[in-house]
């Protein structure tokens, strides 16, 4: 299976924003313990401390501190990760012979935000292809966030990871879904999208040329090459500040089953014009 990650902008109340945002201290909190830790074994012990060595600890943590329960254990260590991630690019710099960086203290104010590994302690709810929502935790205690837009993986696609970040005072949510792997075409219909200025259909006789003033063209073309559909649109003006669009459908079909798109009367002048002519010679 493939991975893709949707990108959707959260609408928290104010109650649920303020809860992000302790959740964010809390998690930048542990982030710059957990250097500290590792800071202080290597000054005085020369010891080094693994991802490991402080995920065991975190029980005891969330006993002495009783706000660390409600964030989850996997994102929590999580957050530990990410601080792991980074000495393993600083000793990969130093290996390499590059100028490295030492990992940072984070201020809580510009701390990215908090993830979860895997799809336990949250779950995505769609709501038609408008919106849905986001819960995050579970009982009374769950924050349900409202969120807009709709992935286009369609129902197969299982959530795998989220992360929750802040960017200029706005909340987002990146979700990593699990999608079935592309296969090569093998028949149906395939979708052609394309910029198109005329349409030309021969037949005995006389050749019809449609010349259309369009934004866009979708064709739908079978894997036989019997049956061509295509549907053109135009951009209107705007109509009392909103911008809508004119869809034109026509249809043709080959020779086998001939078919021609409808006359000029049928399709108004100013979006598609019928020009037949006959041909030279």
């Amino acid at each position: 299976m493939e991975r893709r990650k949707v990108t959707y902008k959260l609408y928290p109340s104010s109650a649920v924003a303020e809860r992000l945002t302790a959740w964010t201290r809390l998690h930048c909190e542990l982030y710059n313990a957990a250097l500290q830790e590792r800071i202080d074994a290597h000054r005085k012990a020369g010891k080094s401390i693994s991802y490991f060595d402080q995920q065991n600890v975190l029980p005891e943590i969330k006993a002495a501190r009783p706000e660390y329960v409600e964030l989850g254990s996997h994102a929590l260590q999580q957050t530990l990760r990410k601080l792991d991630l980074s000495f393993q690019a600083f000793f990969r710099r130093v290996k390499a012979g590059q100028t490295p960086g030492f990992p940072r203290f984070k201020a809580a104010a510009r701390f990215s935000g908090f993830a979860y590994p895997d799809p336990a302690g949250w779950k995505l709810l769609q709501h038609g292809s408008r919106g849905g929502t986001l819960r995050i935790g579970s009982g009374k205690e769950a924050m349900m966030i409202r969120l807009r837009g709709k992935h286009r993986f369609g129902d197969g696609a299982a959530p795998n990871d989220l992360t929750i970040s802040r960017k200029n005072g706005e909340w987002f949510a990146s979700i990593t879904l699990r999608v079935l792997q592309r296969t090569a075409f093998s028949g149906g219909r395939v979708h052609v999208v394309f910029d198109v200025q005329s349409l030309s259909i021969a037949r005995p006789g006389v050749q019809e040329t449609w010349t259309c003033k369009v934004s866009e063209a979708r064709v739908l073309l079978s894997h036989d090459g019997t049956r061509l559909e295509f549907e053109m649109r135009k951009l209107v003006p705007k109509p009392a500040g909103h911008q809508s669009r004119e869809k034109i459908s026509c249809c043709a079909r080959s020779a086998a089953a001939p078919e021609y798109p409808p006359n000029s009367d049928s399709i108004p002048s100013a979006q598609c014009r019928q020009t037949p002519r006959r041909p030279s010679g």
